[in-house]
């Protein structure tokens, strides 16, 4: 036998087991293809966009929700005093503002998530406050504000 059909047989089979590789791997991603789902398009809704006052700006901790579908968050600044900003966004996409930081009492700049109570309380924390360094605060379901201490509310 000579070296060219050796060379030759040698390519031959190369080729062919190159080829099987070859519509091995097409099959199989032909099969994925036709076994992947597509995803539906997905639809980003803005809720509310907002202006700095008296809605606040920059929201950057998570939104808290309530059982009736209500959104309640923070802005870290602005609302009616520049400290920052508590609202809510109801069911239906309307924006207000519970409260608008002002230091004392309720503290300054609200950082982090918000909780809620059985009774609709809301309590979060701020960086600023009386003491220069932080408070956590309440806003009750009725609309009053103020920081928390040991011994219950500090009105």
């Amino acid at each position: 036998m000579t070296n060219n059909r050796v060379f030759r047989q040698f390519t031959l089979r190369l080729g062919l087991k190159a080829g099987m590789a070859a519509y091995t791997f097409a099959m199989v991603l032909l099969m994925l293809a036709v076994a992947t789902t597509s995803a539906p398009a997905q639809t980003l809704t803005v809720l509310h966009s907002f202006t700095n006052s008296p809605d606040g700006a920059y929201p950057v901790a998570p939104v808290l929700r309530d059982d009736a579908g209500n959104l309640y968050g923070t802005t870290s600044i602005g609302g009616s005093l520049t400290y920052g900003a508590l609202y809510k966004i109801d069911s239906a996409g309307n924006e207000s503002v519970l409260l608008s930081f002002d230091v004392a009492p309720g503290g300054a700049f609200p950082a982090g998530s918000l909780i809620m109570d059985a009774k609709g309380n809301i309590y979060g924390t701020a960086k600023e406050g009386n003491g220069g360094a932080g408070v956590a605060y309440e806003l009750t379901a009725e609309g009053k504000e103020g920081p928390l201490c040991l011994s219950g509310r500090a009105d």
